[in-house]
């Protein structure tokens, strides 16, 4: 009997002992289970807060792009939640420092302001320029001075420049000032103020004076704006141009082409001062008489004309900056044949034509500044009738400045 019971009682004991190690087991997993939720539920509010500054960063950034100019305060995009935003600049590097709060998570982006390095020269040309008529510079880039005068810059350009006719390059004291503060009554240095008549070619050395440059290093965009031309798309969606697509497919295979001097009169009008245009461009006289009423009205427009023909018909004046921009379009006679251009430009310049990109049927004056970016420095801008160039500062750096876009600095956005 007292076997049996002593049987009992291991049995009893050992359960006991199983229980109890079952018991410590499952306290052991609910306090581990339990720490698990807790850290997983910490993640879900840290990516809360992460994203949250996210949002912060994107509203702060939304505030300061269709200025360019840090506001005085950052207002929130919603009231109802708790991020905290801010705007400044590093004053070491210049760099515009973007940063939200939310909770504990800040985040905080950086980019670097562009700023144009654009060379001297009133006119700078990466293509190839044939002239024939006159060519005034009423007022070249002063460029720089010296004690016996200026250093000005009219031309700057990479490929060959023929000019059949007269040249006059006026100088400093004759024509209107390049730029509200200049003052000075010292003019162009001799050997910097080029006068010919009778036609001359850059293959002649001795046809232009020091006030034509030949830069095989000119990058006339880049120069411009700031951003090497393989990051163009980050000045054309800038917020600052208006982007306009001249040609659109019709579905069947065919381009159907806007009126680009109308819409470029449309857009002025409405106080869209500077215009990225995509495709061929042709503006008669009766647009460019109205451009230039509204482009006098403005501290200066900009006309930026990418990957297309740019053809101007007829006499006007315009005050801002013409940039004809052609990083990867190829002229051909096709292409004039399908403007119904060909018969005027092969009248005038039967054997260059074809290679052309910019034809000027008129006299034209510009203030501001003229420039054309080609990839190709064989293809060609012509003149057939007077150009007359009034350089100003003020109205280029106005263009330049506010146009030149950011590029964000690199680990600063999950570029890496």
């Amino acid at each position: 009997m007292k076997r049996g019971c002593h049987v009992g009682a291991m049995t009893l004991l050992t359960t006991a002992l199983l229980l109890s190690l079952a018991l410590m087991l499952a306290l052991g997993m609910y306090k581990t289970s339990l720490y698990e939720i807790k850290r997983t539920q910490n993640e879900v509010e840290s990516r809360k807060a992460f994203w949250l500054a996210e949002g912060g960063v994107e509203c702060a950034i939304a505030q300061y792009y269709p200025s360019k100019v840090i506001p005085a305060v950052v207002k929130s995009c919603d009231t109802s939640l708790t991020v905290t935003q801010a705007l400044t600049l590093d004053s070491v590097s210049g760099d515009v420092v973007i940063a939200a709060l939310s909770g504990d998570h800040k985040v905080s982006r950086r980019f670097a302001r562009g700023t144009s390095n654009l060379k001297s020269g009133a006119i700078q040309t990466s293509a190839s320029m044939k002239v024939k008529t006159s060519l005034a510079i009423k007022t070249p880039d002063p460029g720089d001075h010296t004690s016996g005068g200026w250093e000005c810059i009219a031309f700057r350009f990479k490929g060959k420049l023929t000019i059949e006719g007269a040249l006059t390059n006026d100088g400093l004291i004759h024509g209107s000032d390049p730029s509200e503060d200049f003052i000075s009554e010292q003019d162009c240095l001799r050997e910097h103020k080029s006068t010919f008549s009778g036609g001359c070619s850059s293959s002649d050395p001795r046809c232009f004076g020091q006030d034509f440059v030949y830069d095989d290093t000119l990058s006339v965009f880049e120069d411009f704006f700031g951003i090497p031309v393989s990051q163009h798309d980050a000045v054309r969606t800038n917020g600052t141009f208006t982007e306009i697509d001249l040609e659109t497919n019709n579905g069947d295979g065919e381009l159907k082409r806007k009126n680009c001097g109308q819409v470029i009169v449309e857009q002025l009008a409405q106080g869209n001062l500077h215009l990225w245009l995509n495709g061929s461009c042709v503006i008669s006289a009766s647009h460019l008489n109205e451009i230039k009423t509204l482009s006098q009205a403005s501290d200066g427009i900009t006309l930026l004309i990418h990957d297309g023909l740019f053809v101007l018909q007829g006499a006007a004046t315009i005050k801002g900056v013409l940039f004809h921009f052609n990083p990867s379009f190829t002229p051909s006679p096709e292409i004039w044949h399908e403007l119904n251009l060909a018969d005027s430009a092969n009248t005038h310049f039967p054997d260059d034509y074809g290679s052309a990109a910019y034809y000027q049927g008129g006299s034209f004056d510009i203030t501001g500044g003229a420039y054309f970016d080609y990839a190709n420095v064989n293809h060609l801008a012509l003149f057939r009738d007077s150009l007359a160039l009034h350089y100003n500062r003020d109205v280029i750096v106005n263009s330049s400045s506010v146009l030149a876009s950011h590029a964000w600095k690199k680990g600063s956005w999950r570029d890496f």
